[in-house]
């Protein structure tokens, strides 16, 4: 730049302008956030996303077993949300890579109808393929189904070997199914002595079922020597462990009094117990017994013509359309419906009276056809053994005795038995070496026991 020529006006300020601080300083601007988006049971935790579960991560990277657990959080909601739906996924997911525990999983799912459709096909070929990889439990449960028919075509000498395999593994239920066929013959060759290890086995184990079949066993199976008051003991414990039908046969003895002193009161409250813990037949008894004394009115319509029996020849019969008007000291105190007849002997007889039913029935035997309790000879609310004297599928009660010369009125009826009972008498004359010594304790077998249902004659399976 030359001094002597100075420099115009308009260029010093430009001059000026540029020697204020140069460019211009950049624009302050807030960083964008990003938003992270995770697929379903995920979230997002330090920039990226995880699975709630860390079992359900070591799943999706390919350990089966860690998808059963998930599955088990999922359905339990104990550590995450509950959702059956997705523990019936990871359940499959562990299925497909041959995880034993996650098949039987899926398959109890598929059989209950939770986390998807009910599916007891479906059940049944995850049962079956868990047995095969090594389930115990898996295989009672398919063996069960087998037994039944349900789900699969009905199979009952595999259903008992799977159910023997099922027990020797220590799979309990196995066992209880196991000796139930034992004791009943079914599939298996009749076994008293064996079904009693095997109940005593799972009884050993805390299944309060297998306590429960096993005390009927001491109480009524004619193959196993009587003993009461181990048979007390069992449905005690049956009872303690939760098992309904325990409660409901420790309210049964004490409310018939035949192996232990009967207590009304305290029958009740069992049946009351029982019955809030899903015991049907426990519901209809409680009620029984709270049912108000039957009506003079009543008590005339049963009593109203009643049907003659003839020594020798068989009766048969229906509660179908009867009133319950009489009440009896044995099967809880009867209050059913009851059908009435009438028996006149003309010279000293010794005397047996059978009475066959299809379900439950109780016989008592008075000098007159009144509520009066003292019109009451003889009350049986079934012998030990049940449908021993050969009638398949039925009930039984009997009585025996020296008549003199008079006429009884014999009542049958179902005890607390909402449907109609169909029955069948026959009175006997008996020679005199035949009479037995007193009417033996009243039976039940000891499976678990059916809904209350009408039977069409003598030999219809219950």
């Amino acid at each position: 730049m030359n001094s002597k020529h100075p420099t115009p006006p308009a260029l010093w300020f430009a001059i000026a302008l540029m020697g204020c601080g140069g460019a211009p300083p950049p624009e302050t601007t807030t960083p964008a956030e990003v938003t992270l988006t995770c697929e379903a049971f995920q979230a997002p935790r330090d920039g990226r996303c995880v699975y709630a579960l860390s079992e359900e991560q070591q799943c999706m990277d390919g350990q089966e077993a860690a998808c059963t657990v998930a599955g088990h959080a999922y359905l339990s909601g104990d550590a995450v949300a509950a959702d059956e739906p997705h523990a019936a996924e990871l359940y499959d997911r562990a299925c497909r890579g041959d995880d034993a525990e996650g098949c039987a999983s899926l398959a109890e799912l598929r059989e209950q109808g939770r986390g998807g459709p009910e599916d007891v096909a479906e059940a049944a070929r995850l049962y079956s393929l868990s047995c095969e990889l090594g389930d115990g439990q898996a295989c009672a449960n398919f063996g069960i189904m087998l037994g039944e028919g349900r789900g699969v075509e009905q199979d009952i000498p595999r259903a008992a070997s799977l159910l023997e395999r099922a027990c020797a593994e220590g799979a309990m239920d196995g066992c209880v199914y196991l000796a139930m066929a034992y004791a009943a013959g079914t599939g298996v060759a009749r076994d008293a002595a064996h079904a009693l290890e095997l109940y005593t086995r799972a009884c050993d184990a805390n299944s309060g079922i297998a306590c429960n079949n096993l005390a009927s066993l001491y109480e009524f199976d004619v193959a196993i020597p009587v003993d009461t008051a181990r048979a007390m003991q069992l449905y005690e414990g049956s009872c303690s462990l939760g098992e309904p039908w325990g409660c409901f046969n420790l309210a049964r003895t004490h409310g018939e009094g035949n192996i232990v002193p009967p207590d009304l009161e305290l029958a009740r409250s069992e049946l009351r117990a029982a019955c809030e813990q899903g015991a049907g037949p426990a519901c209809r008894l409680a009620q029984s017994l709270d049912a108000p004394a039957p009506t003079a009115e009543q008590t005339a319509s049963s009593c109203t013509q009643p049907t003659a029996l003839t020594l020798g020849r068989e009766v048969t019969g229906t509660t179908e359309g009867a009133t319950n008007g009489l009440t009896a000291s044995c099967g809880l105190t009867a209050a059913s419906p009851e059908r009435v007849y009438t028996l006149r002997v003309t010279r000293p007889t010794r005397v047996k009276l059978d009475l066959f039913s299809s379900f439950d029935g109780v016989l008592h035997v008075r000098s007159a056809c009144s509520v009066d309790p003292a019109t009451q000879l003889a009350c049986n609310d079934d012998v030990r053994g049940d449908a021993a004297a050969g009638v398949s599928g039925t009930r039984r009660s009997k009585w025996t005795c020296r008549a003199a010369p008079t006429s009884w009125w014999w009542t049958a009826m179902g005890r607390a038995c909402p449907a109609p009972i169909a029955c069948w008498w026959t009175a006997w004359p008996l020679p005199d070496h035949a009479l037995p010594a007193r009417p033996a304790p009243r039976a039940r077998g000891p499976a678990r026991r059916r809904p209350c249902v009408a039977r069409g004659g003598p030999g219809t399976p219950r």
